[in-house]
């Protein structure tokens, strides 16, 4: 979840471009360490 803040911070304060792939990104890596924590519960 750390990628996330980091990137939302990124959008927010310094102004950076958000798109769809940026966005697609972001939630891949977020379902990815979602995956990665129920698999190893």
């Amino acid at each position: 979840m750390g990628t996330a803040v980091v990137a939302a911070i990124g959008f927010v304060f310094l102004g950076e471009g958000l798109n769809a792939l940026k966005l697609l990104g972001i939630v891949l890596i977020i379902a990815g360490v979602v995956a990665l924590n129920l698999g190893s519960a």
